[in-house]
Order: structure tokens, then C-alpha cells, then sequence
């Protein structure tokens, strides 16, 4: 940014692209609830900045919009403007480590001819990365079959944690050993959890139930729904072991939907607390960058606060609902001396340490 400050210019007028030869859409395209997707911005974006536009100028959209969206832009322009799409498929949190690793690009483009724009070859060779020009509509595919996988990723690995549990095998070396098998990558989705978080992989399986037949739609909707109970089963169990306790004050450490990430959408710490309604106690909680709204903390009966040991002082029983690096740094003579009662890691964090903690009396799920 310091290097090439000169070259940057900020503003509000959208008559000054037109000056522009390639204008790059990055508005997000907004979540649902239902999981489903708003591109009322992205598109009504577009409207204002075609109006603006120069003759023969390129559009990049990057916003990870639906297949056949670029289309609908694409009868919009009526081949006065080229439409390029290359909606990103980074890991939200380590998006710009995702960037400098990738080797490959794909770009959809409106017609065959500009795969021989020497204009849009230079665009590209700028970042240099290796790019796969293509169609519009293969490109919106590539994006959405990236979430597909993950969530079938995300459900074979929940599914099998629940066979484990049911037939006493230890669901981490199963894993370890299937890791093994040079048919699959160790860098896979290999971590039993709370199903999904975030809304991003709902968004993509809702794409394969359309303009399809009834299967489809029946089977995205089970993988959803098998997910989604997850989190029913990981509250009922929790909630079970907090009627043991007399008084029990709730401590949350991790409120965003993954590390890394400011969103609380969809996060498990919400979800969690919107299960469990408001309790007689506070709810104390710690993210290092997540914040939910003042109506939700309300609504809850929540208190944010900027430390992990006010979290720690204040709350008999301790939930990790994220997996954030810096509780990884946590000292276990700080928990012991606590008063802490229970300790619930769905990730994972401290179970190198739940023998120490079953010999200071804390039950550790």
C-alpha cells in the first residue's frame, strides 16, 4: 500500500470510472438466514457502476454470487461491457496466506474472443499465477462445488465421530490412520465438530437443490439438517451436566464462527446461547476480535469483557467455542487453581491435559 500510494485513488463519485479499463466487484454477497443468498447489493452495484462505465471496459465480479448470475449482468450490458467472473475461494482467516500459496486462477469469460485480449492476458500476468480461462457458468460451479465437498467433508467426518462413539472406537485414530492412505489428503476436513458454522457451506448445498430433481433437494436438506442437530445433541448434553451444578455460571471463550474471523453469523457461540435462552447468571464471555450487538448481549444476558481470566473468575463452568490460537497458551495451573467446575472443548484444545484435570476435580468434555 506505502509503495504504491501514488497510483491509489479514493472515491465516492462513480463517474470517475470511466477512466477505468478494469473494474473488480467485491461486494459481499449477503447470508440469509435460511442460508440462502441476497445479491440485491452486488447487483444493484453493478446497475450504478454500468451507467458509469466506459465502451468496451471489463468487469471482474469477485463476489461469490450464484450460478447464472454473471449471465443475468451479461444481458444487462448487451456486449458493450466485457463480464469476467472469478469469485475467490479463499479460507476466511487466512485469506491473504491462501492468496500468496495459490498457483492457480479461473476466470469465466463472456465470449471465446477475449481469451485473445491481449489487454485482459496483461491484466492477469500482473499477478502472476497460472489462469484458466472458461465460461461464466463453469467458474460459478467451480465456487459452489469447492462448498459441496467441504460439506460432505464436514459430514462424513461428524458421521463417523457418532459411529466411533457408539461402537467404543477412538474416533482420533481411526482418523490418524485414514490420513495414512495416500487416497487422501492430510490436509482435509478431518476434525469432528459442531457441524456447520458460518452459513458459507449451508449457502453453497442450497445451490445443487435448484432446477434440480426432488433427490437433490432431499439430500442437501438431510446433510444440512444431520449438521444443524449437532448443535441440538452438544446443547442438550451440556445443558444436562449444568442441572448437576448448583448455581452455574456460564463462561464463553470464543464467540466468532471460526478463528481468525470477526463474524458471529451463525457462529456456534450464538447458536448455543440462542438454544439455551437467558440465564439466571451473566454469561461471560472473550473473543479477541468477535463482538455481538448490545440487543443480543441484552436479549442473552451477556457481558463481554477483554480478558480470558475475568472470564475464568467470574464462571464455574468454561466452554471453547472457537478455537482461536491464543487459548492454546492458557495455563493449566490457572484452570486448576479455578473455580471451574467443567470444562467443555468440542475442539479439542486441552485433551493432552484431561487426565490433569480429572485428578483436580474438573470434568472435562
Amino acid at each position: 500500500l506505502k509503495k504504491n500510494k501514488k497510483n491509489i485513488r479514493f472515491t465516492n463519485n462513480f463517474r470517475d470510472i470511466k477512466n477505468c479499463d478494469f473494474i473488480l466487484i467485491t461486494e459481499d454477497v449477503k447470508i440469509l438466514k435460511d442460508g440462502s443468498k441476497d445479491e440485491t447489493k452486488v447487483f444493484n452495484l453493478i446497475k450504478i457502476a454500468l451507467k458509469n462505465a466506459k465502451s468496451n471496459s471489463n468487469f471482474i465480479i469477485l463476489s461469490q454470487v450464484s450460478v447464472g448470475f454473471a449471465n443475468k449482468i451479461k444481458k444487462l450490458v448487451k456486449n458493450k461491457i466485457n463480464i469476467l467472473n472469478s469469485p475467490d475461494i479463499l479460507t476466511i482467516g487466512q485469506a491473504l496466506k491462501d492468496l500468496e500459496e495459490k498457483k492457480t486462477y479461473i476466470v469465466g469469460l463472456s465470449n471465446k474472443e477475449l481469451n485473445n485480449s491481449k489487454n485482459i492476458k496483461n491484466f492477469f500476468l500482473k499477478i502472476k499465477k497460472k489462469v484458466i480461462f472458461t465460461n461464466l457458468e463453469t467458474v460459478e460451479v467451480a465456487k459452489e462445488a469447492v462448498q459441496l465437498k467441504l460439506g460432505l467433508d464436514v459430514t462424513f467426518v461428524n458421521l463417523l465421530a457418532d459411529f466411533c462413539k457408539y461402537n467404543k472406537a477412538i474416533t482420533h485414530d481411526v482418523i490418524e490412520y485414514m490420513k495414512l492412505d495416500v487416497r487422501f489428503s492430510k490436509k482435509g476436513y478431518w476434525r469432528p465438530g459442531l457441524g456447520f458454522g458460518g452459513g458459507h457451506i449451508e449457502r453453497g448445498l442450497k445451490t445443487f437443490d435448484k432446477n434440480l430433481n426432488l433427490n437433490y433437494k432431499n439430500l442437501m436438506r438431510e446433510v444440512i439438517d444431520f449438521n444443524e442437530k449437532r448443535m441440538d445433541y452438544f446443547t442438550n448434553h451440556v445443558m444436562s451436566y449444568l442441572k448437576k451444578i448448583n448455581n452455574s455460571k456460564i463462561g464463553i471463550l470464543g464467540l466468532s464462527y471460526k478463528k481468525n474471523s470477526e463474524s458471529v453469523f451463525r457462529s456456534y457461540a450464538t447458536r448455543f446461547l440462542q438454544k439455551i435462552k437467558k440465564q439466571k447468571n451473566l454469561v461471560y464471555a472473550y473473543d479477541p476480535f468477535a463482538k455481538f450487538s448490545k440487543n443480543f448481549e441484552k436479549k442473552y444476558s451477556i457481558k463481554q469483557v477483554s480478558e480470558i481470566k475475568t472470564v475464568m473468575k467470574n464462571s464455574n463452568v468454561l466452554l471453547f467455542m472457537c478455537d482461536w490460537d491464543e487459548f492454546n497458551k492458557i495455563n493449566m495451573k490457572n484452570l486448576n487453581k479455578s473455580n471451574i467446575k467443567i470444562i467443555v472443548d468440542p475442539f479439542n484444545i486441552f485433551r493432552k491435559d484431561k487426565d490433569n484435570f480429572y485428578k483436580n476435580g474438573i470434568k472435562y468434555l
